[in-house]
């Protein structure tokens, strides 16, 4: 947000010299990223699991994007850091990787994690193991 507001003081200064061309540009530019934003305060995610399913459901305002994963299919659930600091949950299914819950911070994301393990035991051992692996996710590996 802040390179955005120091563009539109340089946009602003140079306004009258830049072509009109560059200024329809830059201004579907700056309408898109305030776009961006507004989605990301408005959209809510909810993450939810099941013993068979894994459910992640995004939308606003009664508009719903729901997918489904089942639990046998789904591994190596975890917080990654991601590219340009922009955190999040992923979760490996089959051979492709699912992400959600953007901007999560750590500690939210072990939150979560721990909130599953207590709630349902069995998904947190299938979900949060390494594809082959049949170790807890909690487990440190400090005995190996």
């Amino acid at each position: 947000m802040a390179w955005d507001a120091i563009f539109l003081v340089i946009l602003y200064q140079l306004w009258s010299r830049i072509p009109l061309s560059f200024r329809l540009f830059w201004t579907a530019i700056l309408f898109a990223t305030s776009m961006s934003f507004v989605y990301e305060f408005v959209v809510e995610e909810i993450l939810e699991f099941d013993s068979q399913k894994l459910s992640v459901r995004k939308g606003t305002h009664g508009w719903e994007r729901m997918r489904e994963y089942p639990i046998d299919a789904c591994s190596d659930l975890g917080w990654k850091q991601g590219r340009r600091g922009s955190p999040y949950l992923a979760c490996s299914v089959g051979n492709s990787s699912i992400r959600f819950g953007k901007g999560l911070s750590e500690a939210v994301a072990n939150e979560i994690l721990t909130a599953l393990q207590r709630a349902l035991p069995a998904v947190a051992q299938k979900v949060c193991s390494y594809p082959g692996s049949k170790e807890h996710f909690i487990t440190l590996g400090l005995n190996k």
